[in-house]
Formats: structure tokens, sequence, C-alpha cells
């Protein structure tokens, strides 16, 4: 494995385990109910981010719930700051207008808020309820009411958690269109920790339906598979990777990006939030510590453990380089 280094990487900060939902599959259930303290992050940022990193995902939980969501932008507003969501606060048109006002532009590049990416929780009141167990969905709408007010860079993601029929097809369509959603990312549930046991989805036989309805009524449409690719139908994964649809995100995998806990641990992604590698002011204190922690054996025995071929059939498969294995929840030995 060749050695790691942080420059250039990219930092997600998981700065808050609350949510303002409570959907089945999310890891956040498997944590304490924890928050980054503003004091807390601006250290951190003043330590490691101000001088080092450029591009910072705000994850959660739900980051926008943070008590300090719109204090925390501000500091970053000379920043590549992306932020996963599920977009209900935005609902609120003054709070949306303050995420708005920390956007700015330095020497004719936009920094701050650069991009939103909303996750869909639902299509309709029913769908909404049954993933969530909130009924938010009206807030959902008000809040893509008002993000098309603005020109800001969104990009829309929906998990598929059961099969569909026509008629729901036909109803994530009416939704989609009424909203003015011409681009989506869908996907299947991917596994998850539950109780220190790994829980495994069932994966949508029907999911190539949705997509092929979706794309032949005007919709672009990628695809993020959570299963391996050898699981689904070989002319839908032929026709997604040929037509540059397929979205293969594994943070693990890929190696690009710090992911912290919003105890500022870091961990190799969300979902295996029990790997904490170090901890910032305890294991590394600056950046140069960070870096050299980065490209310690320690961590990089981790990845190498956690990026090999889950199976013998994996090494000789002619997608291995873009599938992976998929999430690696599929393949790891539970203890």
């Amino acid at each position: 494995m060749k050695k790691m280094n942080c420059s250039s990487r990219s930092i997600s900060i998981n700065i808050c385990s609350i949510c303002n939902l409570q959907c089945d599959w999310c890891y956040k259930q498997n944590d304490k109910s924890t928050i980054l303290s503003y004091s807390d992050f601006l250290d951190f940022y003043m330590t490691i981010i101000n001088s080092h990193i450029n591009k910072i995902i705000l994850i959660g939980g739900e980051p926008t719930v943070h008590p300090d969501f719109i204090s925390l932008l501000r500091i970053m507003d000379n920043k590549q700051v992306y932020l996963a969501t599920n977009g209900l606060m935005f609902s609120n048109k003054d709070f949306l207008d303050d995420c708005i006002k920390t956007r700015k532009e330095i020497n004719g590049y936009l920094t701050g808020l650069k991009s939103i990416s909303i996750s869909l929780k639902g299509y309709d009141k029913c769908s909404f309820l049954s993933t969530s167990h909130i009924d938010k969905f009206k807030d959902l709408c008000e809040a893509i009411d008002n993000i098309n007010k603005y020109n800001l860079p969104v990009t829309y993601s929906y998990i598929l958690a059961d099969e569909l029929n026509q008629n729901e097809m036909i109803k994530i369509l009416m939704f989609l269109k009424a909203y003015k959603i011409y681009r989506i990312v869908i996907s299947d549930v991917r596994p998850y920790i539950r109780d220190n046991t790994i829980a495994h989805p069932k994966m949508i036989k029907n999911s190539y339906e949705l997509f092929n309805y979706l794309e032949s009524k005007g919709i672009t449409v990628f695809f993020r598979p959570n299963h391996p690719l050898c699981e689904y139908e070989s002319d839908f994964i032929n026709h997604i990777i040929t037509n540059r649809r397929l979205i293969s995100t594994c943070a693990i995998k890929t190696c690009r990006k710090f992911f912290l806990t919003s105890a500022l641990e870091l961990i190799p992604c969300n979902e295996l939030y029990m790997v904490i590698m170090g901890k910032y002011k305890l294991n590394f204190k600056n950046w140069e510590e960070l870096n050299s922690l980065w490209s310690s054996k320690q961590i990089q025995d981790i990845y190498q453990k956690f990026s090999g071929c889950p199976q013998l059939k994996c090494r000789k498969c002619k997608v291995w380089n873009i599938c992976g294995g998929s999430c690696i929840l599929h393949w790891i030995k539970e203890k």
C-alpha cells in the first residue's frame, strides 16, 4: 500500500449526532447524542484546517440542527463548505438566508457554503413518514421551494428501502417535476451496525426499473450501489457504467478524506464509528502530528485490512476497480 499523505485532502466532520428524523438505518442511532461545541470546533479549525485544508464536508446526524450551525459556517467563510443534510431546516427562510449570507467571492473564487446535498426521505406524506417516522413532509416541500429561489448548487438523492410498484414510481416522478428536480442520485440501503451486530438490508431488485423509468421521463439519474455490483442485473450495471451514471463513494477504498466524529475522533467512515484511529489533543495536536499519524503503519494497516478483496472471485472481476466489493460491512467479519 502506498504511503498516505494528507496534503490536499478533504475533511468530513460530524458536527452533531442528533437528528430531527428517525430513519431506521441511520448509524447515528448507535451513538449517544453528542454535539461538537463551538469553542472546540474553532480551536480545531484554527489549528488543523485553516492553513491546510480547503474542502470541508459537514455531516451528522443532521448538521443543520446544531445550535451554532450559522456561527460555524461563518468561521469557514474562506473555505469550500459542502453540506450533507435532510434539508428540513431550510423550510425556515431566515435560516436559509443566514446560510446564504456566509457565501462570498474572493478573487473570483466562491467560498462558504458551496454546495448542498439533500437526502430525500420521501415523495409524499406517507412515504416520508414510513422512512423517517416523523411527519415533516410539508417542511421538506417548503424547504425545496425556498432553495429554488437561490442560485445554489443542490444535489438530491433518494434511498430505496422497499420495492416500488408502478404507481409509486409515478408519484416519485410527479414529486420531482413539481419541485423542479431534474437530476437525482438513487441508491439502496447500505449495511449498518445496530446493537453491535451488522444489519444487512435487502437489495431492492427493481431499482433498475425506477432508474429506467425516470430516465425515460427526462430525469437524469445516477446510481450509488450499496451492494456488490455482481448482485445487480448485468445489463443495468453495464448501462450505468457505459453512460457514466455510477457513483462509488467508499471513503475507505479511495482513502481520500478524513472523517471526524463530534468528539474530534479520527475514524475510517461514519459506519465504522467504533474504529477510533486517533483523537485530537490526545493522539495529534497539530497538522504535522495528524499527517504523521495518517501516514503511520497503524493507520495504513487499518486501511489495508478494510480495502482487501472480500472473496477470491473478486480478484478476477473486471469491475473490481470500480466496485471494490461495495460497503465493507457486507463482508467484514463480525466479532
